[in-house]
């Protein structure tokens, strides 16, 4: 169901991103409901027009970063903001083409070592998408070169996520398509010199998409995504790439469409993953959930989770977009939720908060009014410090949105 507009750069490359910010502009509208409330709609970071972003990273309170895209004179660029523990503001990077390049993730070592990735379409070709992997060396971003195994006429490499354990230790994951049969699964690797495409399987007939990457150590990685109609979880164990079942859904196997959206590795016994299930509702058919599942070392457990309006309301949407977790008793998940009222597709923000022993959904702010509020990413360094990033809706365009975690309330920024 709805996970091609929620989400559209875990499928869609560049080259359809401004397809469907147009047909989403007369859906996105939000919705009132009680876990919404907002404490303040000020804002200081920088939000360009027609801006979204898609991810972000805390390195300490006062060296975070935020990745996404933004509408430029030129056409649609990529979009790099920086927290020094004051303000945000906006940092030059190199895009390689000057109308088609998206960021999706960015991953911190140190703060003269960090990470983003995502894709662009190259102009003046018949091709499609390319890898997209920038660095940040403590004084400025540029391009690093990376593989595209599918990119030819009309072949097609996007990358989702990015994971930095060392400087010599970095995965990014996505997928990539040759331009004949399905689309398959894409890790790369950097070892301190060179980005490397690292084997990865696939499962099913239908094609395979990863949207995250979480790493914890040498030895101790998962990527996450799904095979079109059910999850896909691989994990790094030092070695070699390899599928792990996923949870039992309550009531259910997951043996129905499952998206898996965001994972984050604390330890080799101890992960988080996020995302939705769709399930069947005999008076409004199938709609979303959303899904939590954690890992103990040894097997995936699906964690009750909230959903606006109750766990399965009628004609409601809800779905996680990321994770991120601190401690084995400090996660945040965040995303959007949905109703149909007349006919129209109303969303906010979801937030919600694993305190050691539940999920519980917690207010956040909706600048979107009624258009619209998303969340694609989040980053907690403590119970007290946390960001979460997205984008709000206006009448006529895309706006880049930052929220902050302060240990009692999220406040946009």
């Amino acid at each position: 169901m709805g996970r091609f507009l929620i989400r559209p750069r875990a499928r869609l490359g560049v080259s359809l991103v401004t397809a469907v910010v147009a047909l989403a502009s007369g859906l996105l509208m939000s919705a009132t409901g009680s876990a919404s409330a907002t404490t303040s709609l000020a804002a200081t970071a920088p939000s360009p027009p027609d801006s979204s972003l898609n991810g972000v990273d805390a390195v300490s309170a006062s060296d975070a970063w935020a990745v996404g895209q933004q509408t430029t004179s030129t056409g649609l660029e990529s979009l790099i903001e920086h927290w020094d523990g004051a303000s945000w503001s906006i940092v030059s990077n190199p895009n390689p083409v000057p109308n088609g390049t998206i960021l999706d993730s960015v991953s911190s070592v140190s703060s003269t070592d960090v990470w983003a990735v995502g894709n662009y379409f190259p102009t003046g070709t018949t091709g499609r998408d390319k890898t997209l992997i920038e660095h940040w060396n403590g004084t400025r971003w540029r391009i690093i070169p990376s593989p595209n195994p599918g990119w030819k006429t009309s072949g097609y490499d996007i990358l989702n996520g990015v994971s930095a354990v060392s400087v010599t230790d970095v995965w990014a994951a996505g997928y990539y398509n040759t331009g004949t049969g399905r689309d398959k699964t894409l890790i790369l690797h950097w070892d301190g010199s060179t980005w490397t495409k690292v084997p990865s399987p696939n499962q099913g007939t239908y094609g395979n998409y990863l949207n995250a990457v979480s790493a914890d150590s040498a030895t101790s990685a998962w990527a996450v995504g799904d095979s079109f109609t059910d999850n896909l979880l691989l994990h790094w164990d030092g070695s070699t790439w390899t599928t792990v079942a996923g949870p039992t859904l309550a009531g259910g196997s997951m043996s129905s469409p499952v998206t898996l959206n965001g994972v984050a590795s604390l330890a080799g016994t101890d992960a988080w993953t996020v995302g939705n299930y769709e399930y069947y509702d005999p008076d409004n058919g199938l709609l979303d959930n959303t899904l939590a599942a954690r890992w103990n070392g040894s097997s995936w457990t699906q964690m009750p989770s909230a959903n606006e309006g109750g766990p399965f309301p009628p004609n409601s949407y809800s779905y996680f977009d990321a994770v991120s977790a601190s401690s084995a008793a400090n996660a945040w998940a965040v995303g959007q939720y949905s109703y149909y009222q007349a006919g129209a597709a109303r969303w906010k923000s979801l937030v919600e908060r694993w305190n050691g022993s539940s999920w519980v959904q917690t207010p956040s702010p909706n600048p979107g009014a009624s258009y619209g509020t998303h969340l694609h990413s989040v980053s907690t360094l403590s119970a007290t410090n946390s960001w979460a990033v997205g984008y709000y809706r206006t009448a006529t365009q895309n706006q880049a949105l930052v929220l902050h975690w302060d240990g009692v309330s999220w406040t946009r920024q």
